[in-house]
């Protein structure tokens, strides 16, 4: 009868040692549950497009910082803008598109030029492109840079167009020569 008695504690130990487990492990699941929050991810706002550094991402707020559910999250994918810094896109990237490792790689390669974003009259001040944001930085690899390309905007400070610029042409001095 005696061991019949203890075998019989030891279930009952056993159940409400079981219990206990299962009663803590549902209170640590729900507390978890109840604290997790989705990564951040760095989405476009705006076409960013192929050889856009960094930097002018950032500088024309042309992200958002948001939150996706995790199973949405593409491999790499950019949770701390400052990631941006030194880097340039690799690709275009379309509004609502995540910015990933792969699509905003590599570290800027080289010198930057100043493209038009949209055309630019002849006789237009220099301060008025830099001031409406009538440019972007992109980086170009050297066979495509046109002779006297500008990489500054500060350049064009004191200096007026003296030809029609199209969208997407390489700001030079031959377009912005200095006065005189």
């Amino acid at each position: 009868m005696k061991w019949r008695a203890v075998g019989f504690v030891s279930v009952v130990v056993s159940v409400v040692v079981v219990f206990a487990v299962a009663v803590y492990r549902a209170d640590h699941y729900r507390a978890n549950v109840h604290s997790y929050s989705p990564p951040p991810v760095v989405v476009a706002k705006q076409l960013i497009p192929k050889g856009t550094t960094g930097s002018f991402v950032l500088s024309q707020s042309m992200y958002a910082a948001t939150t996706l559910p995790a199973k949405e999250l593409e491999d790499g994918a950019i949770a701390e803008p400052s990631y941006l810094n030194g880097h340039s896109a690799a690709v275009d990237i379309h509004p609502g598109q995540q910015l990933t490792q792969t699509n905003f790689s590599g570290l800027v390669p080289g010198p930057v030029v100043l493209v038009a974003t949209q055309p630019i009259l002849k006789g237009t001040p220099g301060s008025i492109v830099v001031a409406k944001g009538m440019y972007r930085p992109t980086v170009t690899p050297p066979q495509q840079r046109e002779v006297g390309a500008i990489s500054d905007p500060s350049y064009l400070t004191d200096r007026v167009s003296v030809a029609e610029i199209h969208l997407g042409q390489q700001l030079t001095e031959a377009n912005f020569p200095a006065r005189g």
